[in-house]
């Protein structure tokens, strides 16, 4: 008798590949119907041996998190410093 829920495992499409710098600044809508933003992995933002790239790729990553919060909280109410 087969193992159906691993045959309902391995039945899902795979997720495609995001290219994150043309993904930015969006609102991925997803299967569940949730939202996504795509951005820098903070472990990359560490280890980018360029200064000059590190430093725009750290201000990239705060602008995602900023749209991230402007979608959950669209009238300003989040405590941002």
């Amino acid at each position: 008798m087969p193992d159906t829920k691993l045959a309902k495992i391995s039945c899902k499409p795979k997720p495609k590949p995001t290219p994150i710098a043309a993904n930015r600044q969006q609102a991925l809508q997803l299967p569940d119907q949730s939202q996504a933003v795509v951005t820098w992995h903070p472990s990359f933002l560490l280890r980018v041996p360029d200064a000059e790239t590190r430093e725009r790729a750290y201000a990239e990553f705060v602008e995602d998190l900023r749209f991230a919060q402007d979608l959950c909280f669209p009238s300003g109410e989040a405590v941002t410093k």
